[in-house]
């Protein structure tokens, strides 16, 4: 099982607050575009742990920007530290613009100030900064318990929450759920999927809907990156109903929103996950993919809760929670 911060021999750990970063600079993705594996030291130092020199890659592209040996018996590099480190900003900038493009469309007219309006905008703004005081001190220590009680401090916020909370606060789930190969334990994975409950809005107005559907698009990353991490760096199925649960979620705000792109956008997610379990190789991701396939027949059932499986898939999802539980 291998993890951005796991050991390796002779190799000091990256640390959680730098990995953090990273995995949020990156939104999770190589530059290419795909899903990230690992996080490359540009320069080859493998204790030089500075931001700068640092890159989240897929597999492809990770190989391509290691020295490697060639059937000749020389060493070689595909991608230079210098090519490396300007895909790397670039993909950075396009995040980056993407962001202000988002920040622009929540922001709305002042031209009716009113007495109601300035409450509102200044109850969301105070909850905002709540929310990255949180976000910036989660990682203050490195006990997982210890990060949930951080974390379990925005739910006293959910019932004063609207659109703009919303979104802040689904975007910091989204760079919570990039950290699940960390060996996230199943209780933080549970709380991750409690607080997307309990944030994700109603629309209101046409424009509302609109966002509410970006939201839900979010909403669905958050459940793949927690279910691809769980099953196949993690082998944690309890963690993994985490991210099935929230798909469900998803499905059913569909039908009650009349929104039916939501529940297009889960079943996109699952066929992703069907691709990333369809490895030959991989003989120990059978039940996973019987896992998967178990809640997505269960989408249209009525209900939150668990689906009928066979007794053993649930039997390994209550041992893997009690072994999160000992952590």
């Amino acid at each position: 099982m291998k993890t951005p911060t796991m050991k390796k021999k002779g190799r000091p750990n990256i640390p959680k607050r730098i990995e953090g970063m990273v995995m949020d600079k990156s939104e999770g993705k190589c530059y290419c575009g795909n899903r990230g594996h690992e996080i490359h030291h540009i320069d080859g130092n493998n204790i030089n742990n500075d931001l700068d020199n640092l890159v989240f890659l897929c597999d492809i592209h990770h190989d391509d920007a290691t020295i490697v040996l060639s059937k000749a018996k020389r060493l070689i590099k595909r991608f230079t530290p210098a090519q490396v480190k300007i895909a790397r900003d670039k993909h950075y900038l396009q995040i980056e613009r993407k962001k202000e493009i988002a920040l622009k469309h929540y922001k709305a007219t002042l031209k009716d100030i009113s007495e109601e309006n300035l409450y509102k905008a200044s109850l969301d703004a105070n909850i905002v900064t709540e929310v990255i005081k949180i976000r910036g001190t989660i990682f203050d220590s490195d006990q997982w318990k210890e990060r949930a009680t951080v974390l379990d401090q925005l739910r006293i916020y959910s019932n004063y929450s609207s659109l703009r909370v919303s979104v802040a606060v689904i975007d910091f789930m989204e760079y919570l759920s990039w950290l699940t190969r960390a060996d996230m334990p199943a209780e933080f994975s549970d709380l991750i999927e409690m607080i997307v409950f309990e944030y994700f809005p109603y629309p209101h107005t046409a424009r509302e809907r609109k966002v509410v559907e970006e939201l839900a698009n979010d909403c669905a990353n958050i459940a793949l990156n927690i279910i691809y991490d769980a099953l196949i760096h993690l082998g944690n199925f309890a963690v993994a109903c985490s991210g099935f649960q929230i798909l469900k979620f998803l499905a059913m705000k569909s039908k009650s929103y009349n929104i039916p792109r939501m529940r297009q956008i889960v079943l996109e997610r699952y066929k992703e996950l069907e691709g990333h379990l369809n490895r030959p190789e991989r003989k120990d991701l059978e039940k996973s993919k019987l896992l998967l396939k178990t809640f997505k027949d269960d989408l249209d059932e009525f209900g939150q809760g668990y689906p009928v499986m066979p007794s053993y898939i649930f039997e390994i999802i209550t041992e893997h929670r009690k072994i999160s539980r000992q952590r």
